[in-house]
């Protein structure tokens, strides 16, 4: 969608929609973003903003929320404006940091390659998609533990996770300090993803 001259009011809700989210308010912003979602709206700024929403969530570490909103707004965007990639991505990503179960990453999934095949390949295999910072991350394992889970070598796993190309949680004990470990729930619904589609063939 091509951006068009916004009104007066529609291009002051989208500057509080972006103060909304310097603020850490995400509910506030996504509220503002409702009320703009029309016939007339300028698609690409919505989606802009969306998608910082998205990522404000993910760096609080609170993906849940956004990601029921966003699925529903994501819904009554493509009813108006047809196919978004880029919010389908973001739903992506916010299922991924929730450490969603194996159905919702495989249907998350095939929505990306329903909208952008050769696109949705690149992203789900080498870009960080797939931090975990939902508040149950179940549990974390080292690369020798996972890679005996997934049948995939050490050095294989030490290669994606250095990458951040494949589930990862970092985590902090007393006696260990600050660690990054792969949590099994989020490998197993990510190699799902990964053999239904092929893609590390």
């Amino acid at each position: 969608a091509g951006r068009r001259a916004l009104p007066g009011a529609a291009g002051t809700a989208l500057l509080q929609a972006r103060l909304q989210l310097i603020a850490g308010e995400e509910a506030g912003a996504a509220a503002l973003l409702d009320g703009l979602l029309t016939p007339d709206a300028d698609a690409d700024a919505l989606a802009e903003l969306t998608v910082h929403l998205a990522d404000a969530a993910l760096a609080r570490e609170q993906p849940q929320e956004a990601l029921s909103w966003l699925t529903v707004f994501t819904s009554r965007f493509e009813a108006l404006f047809g196919t978004c990639y880029e919010l389908r991505l973001a739903i992506f990503r916010l299922l991924a940091g929730a450490a969603s179960p194996p159905d919702q990453l495989l249907a998350g999934a095939a929505s990306l390659l329903g909208a952008n095949r050769k696109s949705a390949r690149q992203d789900l295999t080498r870009e960080p998609l797939w931090r975990v910072v939902g508040g149950a991350p179940g549990r974390l394992l080292d690369t020798g533990e996972a890679a005996a889970l997934i049948g995939r070598s050490t050095t294989f796993l030490a290669k994606r996770l250095e990458a951040r190309t494949i589930p990862w949680h970092r985590s902090a004990t007393a006696a260990a300090g600050e660690q990054v470990r792969l949590p099994e729930p989020a490998l197993l619904a990510w190699k799902a993803v990964m053999d239904a589609h092929k893609l590390l063939d």
